[in-house]
């Protein structure tokens, strides 16, 4: 994605499948990330958001105290 100030924000998954389907943890620029919302101050200077999926549902972004 391209921000205005010119920068890129890249977005990639990895241990994609047909079986792995579910997200496991997600880590906007490397770092852990336990929420599934993503401020604006996270993307704005670009960098990559990166997903790591699995077979099973994980438990990202279910701890009620990301919501």
């Amino acid at each position: 994605m391209h921000i205005s100030n010119g920068r890129k924000f890249t977005m990639t998954a990895e241990n994609v499948s047909d079986e792995n389907i579910h997200v496991q943890f997600v880590r906007p620029n490397g770092k852990n990330w336990d929420s599934p919302f993503l401020p604006y101050k996270e993307l704005k200077n670009g960098g990559t958001l990166t997903f790591v999926m699995g077979s099973r549902p994980g438990k990202w972004g279910t701890n009620s105290g990301t919501l």
